[in-house]
């Protein structure tokens, strides 16, 4: 007897992970690893050390503590997105996506800084963060 439902009886579900490209891989294990170590972060403050961090062009050091506690945050965020992706999460290209507009905007942010400052410093993350999300964009039907 014909099923209706054989269909979605004999479909297989699609592993999302190998919907990643080998460098999105790459760097959601970098992203976690260094989230991990930025959760140490608060020990060297208790101990008096202010670690020197830098990340979209901010640096840890300049506007103590508020720089420090931006570059925590998106080391942190950083590392959620690439935990996200890593175990295929529903809502990894949703943030994913959120997370790329996010860093575009900082390092837009610290290149009108730079320069008001006099310099001239283009960020190449700004390159990567772009291909990151035009990927994303083009994963966001298949991932479901």
């Amino acid at each position: 007897m014909n099923n209706n439902f054989d269909e979605f009886e004999n479909s297989t579900s699609i592993n999302r992970r190998e919907l990643l490209p080998g460098w999105i891989k790459f760097f959601s294990w970098v992203f976690m690893v260094l989230a991990v170590i930025a959760c140490l972060t608060p020990i060297q403050l208790l101990f008096g050390q202010v670690p020197s961090l830098s990340f979209y062009g901010f640096d840890s050091t300049k506007f103590f503590p508020y720089s420090l506690f931006v570059i925590y945050l998106i080391f942190i965020l950083n590392g959620l997105i690439g935990y996200m992706l890593w175990f295929e999460k529903d809502k990894a290209i949703g943030w994913g996506k959120i997370c790329a507009v996010f860093g575009i905007v900082a390092c837009a942010i610290s290149f009108l800084l730079t320069l008001l400052d006099g310099q001239f410093t283009f960020r190449l993350e700004v390159i990567a963060l772009v291909l990151f999300y035009r990927k994303l964009s083009n994963l966001e039907y298949n991932w479901g």
